[in-house]
Order: C-alpha cells, then sequence, then structure tokens
C-alpha cells in the first residue's frame, strides 16, 4: 500500500462499522480472504511458471479514459441515499440525495469509491470470457474460475492539486496493469490456484490530447524500483487515486466436483 508522509493515512477495514472518511486515507478491503492453505506441493517446470509470470506481467492493458461527469456520481448518490450516513448539508454545494444534478461549474470532488462506476473496460461482448468477465487479466485455460481475493484502495491527499479528480467534465484516465503472478496449490489437480495482483490508477489528463507516452510517464512507475521509491517518499506520481486488487484464477471443476459443491447446504452465518 502507498504511504504518504502528510496528511497521515488511516486505515479503514470495510468489515468494521461504518465510520467518517476524509480523503488522504486508505482502505484496506479485507473480505473473507480465500485462506491460502499450505498444500504438498509437486516439483514444478521453473519454465512454465517464468513463462506465465512473465505472459502476464509484461501485457499492456489499454488506457481506459472517461469524462468525469456528475451524472454517474450523483445517481450513485441517490441510490445509496437510504443505505449510507448522510453528509452535512453545507459540506457540499448542492447536498448529495438533492435530485438536481450538480453543476460543472461549482464541481465537487470525486467522492471516495466512486471512481469505481467511472472507468469501464472497453472490450466488445464477443470478446468477453463465458462468465461475462474481460480476458485483460485472465491467465487463460484451464483457470477459468476467477474470485476477487483482496486489495486495497488508497487516496490521495488534497493538497496535491494536479491529483484532484473534480467532476467537471475533463478528460481523465485510469491505467492498469498486472504487477505479480503466483502459483499455488497441488500442480495439476483443481486445488491449483492462479493469483493475480493487478495495479489501476487514476489521474486527471493534461488535456484531451495527451499521448499515452506522457500519460503512462506520470502516472505508471515502470520499474519495482521506481514503485518501491515511490512508496517510500509518498512522492513522484499524479495518481489521485491507488487501487490494488488480487484476483484468483482457480481450475474448471469436473462435473462431479461440481455436482457435489451445488448439493453442499451453503453456511449460515448468524447474528449475536
Amino acid at each position: 500500500m502507498a504511504k504518504t508522509r502528510s496528511p497521515p493515512t488511516c486505515t479503514l477495514r470495510l468489515l468494521s462499522n461504518s465510520v467518517p472518511f476524509v480523503y488522504g486515507a486508505s482502505i484496506s478491503i479485507c473480505p473473507q480472504r480465500i485462506h491460502h492453505h499450505h498444500y504438498p506441493q509437486r516439483r514444478r517446470h521453473a519454465s512454465t511458471l517464468a513463462r506465465l509470470h512473465h505472459e502476464l506481467t509484461s501485457r499492456r492493458l489499454p488506457l481506459v479514459y472517461d469524462y468525469l461527469t456528475p451524472q454517474a456520481s450523483h445517481l450513485l448518490n441517490l441510490t445509496l441515499a437510504d443505505f449510507l450516513p448522510q453528509f452535512p448539508a453545507n459540506s457540499h454545494p448542492t447536498p448529495p440525495t438533492s435530485a438536481t444534478l450538480p453543476q460543472t461549474s461549482r464541481p465537487r470532488l470525486l467522492p471516495p469509491s466512486h471512481h469505481l462506476i467511472y472507468f469501464p473496460p472497453a472490450v466488445p461482448s464477443s470478446l468477453l470470457l463465458p462468465d461475462g468477465t474481460d480476458p485483460l487479466q485472465s491467465p487463460g485455460p484451464p483457470f477459468n474460475r476467477r474470485m476477487w481475493a483482496g486489495g486495497s484502495v488508497h487516496f490521495h491527499p488534497l493538497s496535491r492539486i494536479q491529483s484532484q479528480l473534480l467532476l467537471d467534465g475533463a478528460r481523465a484516465v485510469c491505467v492498469e496493469g498486472i504487477r505479480d503472478v503466483r502459483v499455488k496449490g497441488i500442480e495439476g489437480s483443481e486445488d491449483e490456484k492462479v493469483f493475480v495482483d493487478i495495479e489501476r490508477r487514476v489521474g486527471r489528463c493534461l488535456s484531451d490530447a495527451e499521448d499515452e507516452a506522457s500519460i503512462r510517464a506520470r502516472l505508471w512507475p515502470e520499474t519495482a524500483e521506481l514503485l518501491g521509491r515511490e512508496e517510500a517518499s509518498g512522492t513522484g506520481e499524479e495518481a489521485a487515486v491507488v487501487e490494488r486488487r488480487e484476483i484468483v484464477f482457480m481450475r474448471d471443476r469436473s462435473v462431479e466436483a461440481a455436482r457435489e459443491a451445488a448439493g453442499k447446504a451453503g453456511r449460515v452465518v448468524r447474528g449475536k
């Protein structure tokens, strides 16, 4: 997780009670994580692992652009209004639950986590995988079942003017890449899994005409050395949001295994 010197960051776990959130903080997204059992490992062919790691981490994923108009964020606020704590009425030019669409002439900051409803991947339906997801991070068959295993989101302090994401209709960009790949489980068995670490960085474009080379140079540390230097200093890049995701890809189940899993009663979690 990226570190910043000022202001101090705080970590919020999504399983805890609702707490106020401010920019310059970090959210650790910790669902009931997949238990990484220590399976007895068969000896792997180093060339296979090296090929898989190199192929995935070398992918140059396309940039995803969006124009940060307020409508999507506004509609999300209205959708969640009955379920989330309200902001003070004087904290925004227009209260978030108002039916009036906010003006781009008096733009708000993009609220934390609202980046998730912008920057959809530009992938035609014909290229989607059978489960409806895009193939950009997939290791390919036989690892066709995917599940989210965890991640984190870091929001940069407002003091970095160049990092601010305003809902003013300006062009913004999401740079995505695969940072690491790991394989766990017994080789060739249904327990074998591929863990793919994905990083997404969101920032403003300097202009509508800014080219890809300039964007990547500003927002994406290419090497582990640059990434480590950035995390140590909390400086040197202009991404307003840095999101890290861990996706696990699992082998297809046999028909018998799928039937057995479907026949098991789901676990019931009871509150006190």
